[in-house]
């Protein structure tokens, strides 16, 4: 409060909320509204310039040029109604309960509506219960509702976490396009390339009628001049899945030719031979133990 002898300057946060505490005893008496949301069956009443003041999507409905402005009836399509009544509440009274089993209508009615607090904490409320059991579900979710930061932090959690992903329910639906896209990051966190393509034939054989076009398209995703020649001939070669592809033989060829002529290696680099994060520093040793653990043993009986 600032004092002179010819001015009072005056501020009381408390008034203004009685004043929106009076606003939501209206509403919920329906005095003054003047406009019903509609979602499926369920009516909810409000005042176009509260919702206009809290949202930008009303905003521009009510104060644009839309035949909206002068109905008294909205109907909003394909959104929970629950979800959405729990966000008038919130626009009134600024408090919202976000729980596991609500909080993706809740993003979806607050993407809609361009509620970007609201949004924003749904997003964050997602990203604390990340678990490899609903992390490609969210990853799925974030991406088609824009939602950057939450795509960003479900898809390093998924590949960070792959080995476990790939026993989740959530692993046996994932898209085709979406499963390529992982199998393309060097950030997938597996032990070999033979974990990556273990989960390919996990994945297809689920449904191998539908996911058989992907197969190519996973194949070339798959390091496979990564993998020895032990495991090319007598697991690759010999797998149902790698008989769908159509350029299997062009690419089991490329990798035996990686180890047939290393010395050629530099001009064979591309996508498949370079090593995956979680395998950048490892030493493979192939061979020799047998021969090591001979010598040492000769050298203990002298």
């Amino acid at each position: 409060m600032d004092e002179s002898n010819d001015l009072l300057r005056y501020s009381s946060p408390n008034d203004l909320l009685s004043t929106f505490k009076r606003m939501d005893t209206f509403r919920t008496n329906t005095q003054l509204c003047d406009v019903t949301l509609m979602a499926g069956e369920r009516k909810i009443r409000a005042h176009r310039v509260i919702m206009a003041g809290f949202s930008d999507y009303f905003d521009a409905m009510f104060n644009g040029d839309l035949a909206e402005t002068i109905q008294d009836v909205i109907h909003i399509r394909n959104v929970d109604p629950d979800a959405l009544a729990a966000i008038v509440d919130y626009a009134y009274t600024g408090k919202l309960e976000i729980r596991v089993d609500n909080v993706e209508n809740l993003l979806t009615v607050a993407c809609l509506l361009q509620v970007e607090n609201v949004k924003h904490r749904c997003c964050e409320f997602m990203q604390q219960h990340l678990h490899s059991t609903n992390c490609l579900g969210i990853r799925a979710f974030a991406e088609g509702h824009g939602c950057g930061e939450l795509f960003a932090a479900a898809d390093n959690f998924t590949k960070e976490n792959f080995l476990q992903v790939i026993e989740s329910k959530e692993f046996q639906i994932i898209n085709g396009n979406q499963l390529v896209e992982l199998f393309a990051s060097d950030d997938l966190n597996v032990n070999t390339e033979e974990d990556v393509f273990s989960a390919m034939e996990k994945w297809v054989q689920f449904d191998c009628a539908k996911r058989k076009p992907f197969v190519s398209q996973l194949l070339e995703n798959i390091r496979l001049p990564l993998m020895s020649c032990k495991l090319l001939t007598d697991r690759v070669e010999k797998s149902p899945v790698f008989a769908l592809s159509d350029c299997g033989n062009d690419l089991l060829l490329e990798a035996m030719k990686y180890h047939l002529l290393p010395e050629r290696r530099a001009q064979m680099q591309n996508l498949r031979t370079k090593p995956r994060k979680s395998n950048v520093g490892l030493l493979y040793v192939v061979g020799g133990v047998e021969s090591y653990q001979g010598n040492r043993n000769a050298k203990g009986k002298s």
